[in-house]
């Protein structure tokens, strides 16, 4: 059987060119003849004088068609050694450990489709309640109606696409909800110290979950008030009982009105907090800045769990083949079978946490060398994907 091989990063290809290299440095290269282990010295005049490609080969020269030959690292326990399976088939160092998931993509995705429109729509609202209600005829008030208007269909429209394609993980949303509605006495004592713990250090906040207080009363203002604005918007542009849908408006735009600039403030000015703006960017904030302002959440899934002396010095492989796999960002650990991770890999799909939802870059595992044989020969028999590292 043939296969594609690229002679510069010595991996096999799924097609005839290298996503790095291009398409100049894949050769066909013969499965059956080409294996990737160090030749014994007793075998070494079986050794064919020519390269896979015809090129004549001096005494000592490197096919470069082959596979190099890496050899194998020593470990103090002959029966264990390191199995190393690259999930992302790329350059990536691994994750840093500093930094945790705070937020999920589509968690992300959420905030800002309802943020986005949403800001929109208080600029474009407090620019024609100053500027044009006093003097309706002044220019360009069409222009600022139609921004209104637009940025409120927005509100409608972007949630809800985010919402069907991200459908899969509504659970994560439910709980946020759950969040922000679920107050304790913590909770009310944070509201109470807020404003003097920004004026003495001396003042100790209680620990917070998901979200602090201020958080949670933002975003429960969100929740209840764009449902409202969007029912009464729709009445104002349609002039059915315009007056008093006007009236309903703009009190709720009042009461929403520092809540938000407050989230706002905290987010991007207060050097204490806008650390945590790169959690809705990027998704990952700070590990002891967490720890610091969420230190229940923290606790309740980034803890470490496994503290020392608790692993056993029997095989690493848990029962009934399965693999381990320890989160580099909220060290849970979940068990999946060898075969699940074994077709991630040679799929090329990336495995992520099912506690946070980090993607895993690598996993290192100990077998023993009787399963460790036995992967080796279920990974040969997969000579279309790129075999993993040993």
């Amino acid at each position: 059987m043939q296969t594609h091989y690229c002679g510069q990063c010595r991996r096999y290809m799924n097609s005839s060119s290298c996503s790095i290299h291009g398409a100049k440095s894949i050769i066909l290269v013969d499965t059956e003849r080409v294996k990737a282990q160090t030749v014994p010295a007793a075998h070494q005049s079986a050794i064919p004088s020519q390269s896979l490609s015809g090129i004549p080969l001096s005494k000592g020269q490197q096919d470069p068609s082959r596979p190099i030959a890496r050899p194998e690292k020593t470990v103090k326990n002959p029966s264990l050694k390191p199995l190393s399976l690259d999930l992302t088939r790329s350059k990536n160092e691994a994750s840093d450990t500093t930094k945790i998931l705070r937020f999920r993509e589509s968690e992300r995705m959420l905030h800002w489709a309802i943020a986005v429109p949403f800001m929109m729509c208080w600029l474009s609202a407090l620019i024609l309640f100053v500027i044009y209600n006093p003097e309706p005829t002044r220019p360009f008030r069409d222009v600022f109606s139609w921004i209104h208007r637009i940025s409120g269909v927005s509100l409608i429209l972007f949630p809800s696409l985010v919402m069907i394609r991200r459908r899969d993980e509504y659970k994560i949303h439910l709980y946020n909800i759950k969040c922000a509605w679920l107050w304790t006495l913590n909770d009310l004592k944070w509201l109470a110290l807020m404003a003097l713990a920004a004026v003495s250090k001396k003042i100790v906040l209680p620990e917070q979950g998901k979200f602090n207080a201020a958080e949670k009363v933002n975003f429960m203002s969100v929740m209840v008030a764009c449902p409202l604005f969007i029912v009464t918007g729709l009445l104002i542009w349609l002039h059915q009982i315009a007056w008093a849908a006007w009236l309903v408006h703009a009190f709720l735009a009042l009461l929403v009105s520092p809540t938000m600039l407050g989230h706002i403030y905290m987010a991007t000015v207060n050097p204490d907090t806008k650390t945590g703006l790169r959690g809705m960017i990027s998704g990952y904030v700070d590990r002891q800045w967490a720890r610091h302002h969420y230190g229940a959440w923290y606790r309740q899934h980034f803890e470490k769990k496994i503290s020392a002396g608790q692993v056993g010095s029997g095989s690493a492989l848990p029962p009934d083949h399965h693999l381990n796999i320890r989160c580099p960002s909220c060290s849970e650990t979940m068990s999946v079978p060898w075969s699940w991770a074994l077709q991630k890999a040679f799929a090329v799909k990336p495995i992520f946490c099912l506690n946070c939802g980090a993607k895993v870059e690598s996993i290192t595992a100990i077998s023993d060398q009787q399963e460790l044989q036995r992967i080796k020969r279920q990974s040969e028999k997969k000579t279309a994907g790129v075999p993993p590292r040993t």
